[in-house]
């Protein structure tokens, strides 16, 4: 069982998309490292995944399963 799952989360600032239709599952335990260029989104998706309020996704959800 995902422990965090993504589906099909947009998250857009200014009009520009800062994270775009992204889908995944994360499990327990998991050791993960997100990779980009500057601008890519990666402080974005942290943040969302932190389940900060500012980045909540304009659509798609996030799921935490404890």
């Amino acid at each position: 069982m995902a422990f965090i799952t993504l589906e099909n989360v947009t998250k857009t600032f200014k009009g520009r998309d800062a994270i775009k239709n992204i889908s995944t599952k994360i499990e327990e335990g998991t050791v993960l490292g997100i990779l980009g260029r500057s601008g890519a989104g990666k402080s974005v998706l942290i943040n969302m995944l932190r389940g900060m309020k500012e980045y909540k996704p304009d659509k798609g959800k996030v799921i935490y399963t404890v």
